[in-house]
């Protein structure tokens, strides 16, 4: 099951299945919420000559999004040339046939009840300014609501357990899978990965570079987040809620109820575990 917002998807999932990916280009994919803006930004940061961001545009675009003014899509990514780096919240098995015998695929995963509370915040902003959403939230939306919808796979572009279940259990070379509380705990590590992995050389000035300017918070109060699709779509109100907010692995904790938090373990949790999928919710402090 997979159950876009189709005010923001591409509205042919055969134009993308027939995508005509080529060697040199790069997806980041991941469920919403998984820091897939991050590293997309990261990446963008490394490597100059990405067709994708040839025509004047820092924004990476969505290869499953749909164009509209502000937001790089599908059209976007079929238009510019090779190589392109592009994003994707589909789950694998809705992916562009011509993957993974061309292209490669950072897969960016994050623990549940982190992504439940920033895609709360998320949805809550975005459900009361896109026109014809099926996601619209209204005033007394909260987080236990929200986290109800989660545990039974009623998000956008949910179920959350599908997505992430699908992708790491997928292995192939041309896939590399991270998570998001392994970047946040060593970026410069996990970017390491990265570019053996893309196999194209960074010099150690740009890495650190790349590393220093997206850092969170100096990316949160710099113009790099308007690399990011609709990073502007909250901001300037007075209802605004920052695109990107703190960024913190084990917020749940301090936003989820106990209620809420066992009702994800019961539902979300378990199963991946059973899947054999176990993730990080808190960093150790030492």
């Amino acid at each position: 099951m997979h159950d876009p917002d189709p005010t923001f998807m591409h509205d042919n999932y055969d134009d993308i299945r027939d995508f005509p990916l080529a060697g040199g280009d790069v997806i980041v994919s991941g469920f919403p919420k998984s820091g897939t803006n991050w590293m997309q930004v990261m990446l963008s940061g490394l490597w100059d000559g990405w067709g994708t961001l040839s025509g004047g545009s820092r924004q990476v675009p969505n290869l499953s999004g749909k164009d509209r003014p502000g937001y790089r899509g599908y059209l976007a990514c079929v238009e510019s040339p090779s190589p392109r780096l592009m994003k994707t919240h589909l789950p694998v098995d809705l992916m562009p046939r011509a993957w993974p015998e061309k292209g490669k695929v950072v897969h960016i995963t994050r623990n549940p009840k982190d992504v439940c509370v920033s895609y709360f915040y998320e949805v809550k902003g975005l459900g009361t300014h896109a026109a014809g959403s099926r996601y619209v939230t209204g005033d007394g939306f909260s987080i236990h609501d929200f986290a109800e919808q989660f545990a039974r796979g009623e998000v956008p572009y949910g179920p959350y357990t599908d997505n992430v279940i699908g992708w790491r259990r997928t292995e192939h070379p041309n896939l590399l899978k991270i998570t998001y509380e392994q970047a946040r705990a060593d970026v410069r590590a996990t970017l390491a990965q990265v570019i053996e992995f893309v196999g194209r050389p960074v010099s150690p000035e740009r890495l650190a570079e790349v590393i220093a300017r997206t850092e969170f918070n100096a990316m949160r109060n710099s113009d790099l987040r308007f690399e990011i699709n609709h990073a502007d779509l909250r901001e300037g109100r007075e209802d605004a809620t920052p695109f990107m907010r703190k960024g913190i692995v084990g917020d749940w904790k301090r936003e989820l109820s106990t209620y809420d938090s066992e009702l994800i373990d019961a539902a979300v949790v378990a199963r991946l575990e059973s899947a054999g999928v176990h993730l990080t919710y808190e960093l150790s402090r030492t």
